[in-house]
């Protein structure tokens, strides 16, 4: 398989490095762009940083970064490299090693993210909301399932220490007979003055509809009724392999010349 589709889905930080496992992590989706997490490092603060991507004709990854909420008095995140290059070590379906300024070997494992049918794991992008009767369209955040922890990445707004960094996460169960998940928030950057924003502003709890393979709708009571639209994104190895396999299934027949 080519680096551009093993190197898709969401890594996390493995054991036997200077940080804490899982305390760093990157998701490279399809489209190109990319999420560098820092969720309990060293040196915080702590937050994302959301740019684009591509895989250079030697091998590596070569970025540029959009938005940047992981500053400190030295900056801090992926931000800082000078060179803006993740250099690949080594790359599997499961792990990987990545040369990153300094650090010659920076280990990381693949985070499950394989969804059967019925279940909200993957990597879903908000599409539009509507508060009450205003509709918007969004496209700036991502909701993030595992088996049983989210993460959501927000650049809805303007990077302020303190406040607002664009993570939150935490854990999650999803009631299928109901269609209700609940959520407990462990961390939440997604404040801004005046209020929060975010999964965390709305309590526990929230409504899924229409879930579909490639879309679903959450909707959130409170004064105003709040509904998100959420589209799936291509954001893993195996789910790239299961298109490509869903793509060729049929009959085919030979059109050519004799």
């Amino acid at each position: 398989m080519s680096i551009e589709k093993e190197i898709l889905g969401l890594w996390s930080l493995a054991e036997d490095f200077t940080e804490e496992a899982g305390s760093l992590m990157v998701l490279f989706l399809a489209n190109g762009k990319l999420v560098w997490i820092e969720t309990a490092a060293s040196d915080p603060p702590n937050g994302i940083e959301f740019g684009s991507y591509s895989i250079t004709s030697e091998g590596d990854i070569a970025y540029t970064i959009e938005y940047d909420a992981i500053k400190s008095a030295l900056d801090g995140g992926i931000s800082d490299v000078p060179e803006r290059i993740i250099r690949i070590n080594s790359l599997t379906a499961d792990n990987a090693s990545f040369a990153i300024a300094t650090e010659s070997h920076v280990p990381f494992n693949k985070v499950s993210l394989n969804a059967s049918q019925g279940t909200l794991q993957g990597v879903w992008q908000l599409v539009s909301q509507t508060v009450g009767d205003e509709y918007q369209v969004k496209g700036d955040a991502y909701l993030v399932f595992s088996n049983e922890k989210f993460w959501v990445f927000d650049t809805s707004e303007a990077p302020r220490a303190g406040y607002f960094d664009g993570l939150e996460y935490g854990t999650y169960s999803f009631d299928e007979s109901s269609k209700i998940v609940t959520i407990d928030v462990e961390y939440n950057g997604t404040k801004i003055p005046s209020s929060d924003v975010g999964l965390s502003n709305r309590g526990p709890r929230f409504l899924v509809e229409n879930l579909e393979s490639d879309s679903f709708v959450g909707q959130f009571s409170g004064d105003q009724k709040l509904t998100l639209d959420f589209k799936k994104m291509l954001s893993d190895s195996s789910e790239s392999r299961n298109s490509e396999q869903q793509a060729l299934q049929g009959i085919w027949k030979s059109e050519g010349v004799l």
